[in-house]
């Protein structure tokens, strides 16, 4: 920083400061940017520094920025919480949706009351949620997919196909992000699932994933004659492997045998 302002005051070159308020010399923190900033002002002169600097301060301080939340964001941070986010996420999601404001000292006086509106908040959520998850414990809901001659899905079952199927069912939005399948489902069958509500409040449901025209009835008694043919398939596997574990178990002990009958 002190080599900046040494080569701007060499080259008599203060009135960048005083053309560009808005960037002053200590919106470059780092020595990296400080670097190209004396390059430029000694490769090019002042004109072109002038214009290219704001862009590079610009790329390094918004990379970031600090925001005071005022609502939960699952996975993110509760209300109440000042953390950095990402540029992009603040200004394209969390500030237009009013979920976040810039953490200024004005916005900062306001963290208790803040903390204590999401608590009253989390307590009417919850009470709201906990009643969706009576209503939803046991639901079972039924996914309609194409299948190929393997009986292998084209394409998948994500969280997104059961959360819409939720929504249907309850009248309540539900996001794929509450859906906790993990692995996407590649065959029909029935599937448990767990759904998160809102925070500690969970619902289990059954997806039942199954081809095309068909019924459940219909769907079930195709799983389960796919499930016999794959157990007989592994017992078949498994058996093949015990057989060639016992032919290798005669060959060594022949082998044995016949290096004793030498000796």
């Amino acid at each position: 920083m002190g080599t900046l302002r040494h080569v701007l005051r060499q080259m008599n070159l203060n009135a960048y400061t005083t053309s560009h308020p808005q960037y002053p010399l200590n919106y470059f923190p780092s020595p990296v940017l400080s670097g190209v900033a004396v390059s430029l002002l000694l490769a090019f002169g002042h004109t072109t520094a002038c214009r290219v600097l704001p862009c590079a301060a610009l790329l390094e301080r918004e990379k970031v920025m600090k925001v005071i939340f005022l609502e939960d964001v699952a996975g993110t941070a509760d209300a109440g919480e000042v953390k950095e986010v990402k540029n992009g996420f603040a200004r394209n999601y969390l500030l237009p949706k009013n979920l976040a404001a810039p953490a200024t000292p004005d916005h900062l006086q306001r963290v208790k009351g803040i903390e204590k509106a999401a608590q009253t908040q989390r307590l009417q959520f919850s009470k709201e949620w906990k009643s969706v998850a009576e209503a939803m414990n046991g639901t079972a809901v039924t996914v309609e997919v194409r299948v190929g001659p393997s009986g292998r899905l084209f394409g998948a079952v994500t969280g997104r196909h059961i959360a819409e199927k939720l929504t249907e069912a309850t009248g309540r939005e539900i996001d794929h992000r509450q859906v906790l399948l993990g692995e996407s489902i590649h065959e029909p069958g029935e599937y448990p699932v767990a759904i998160r509500l809102y925070r500690e409040v969970h619902a289990d449901v059954t997806v039942n994933v199954i081809p095309e025209g068909l019924t459940p009835e219909e769907a079930a008694a195709m799983a389960a004659i796919a499930a016999d043919e794959r157990a007989q398939f592994e017992a078949g596997e498994a058996e093949d492997g015990a057989n060639a574990d016992a032919d290798e178990t005669m060959v060594v002990a022949d082998e044995s045998k016949s290096e004793e009958e030498i000796t």
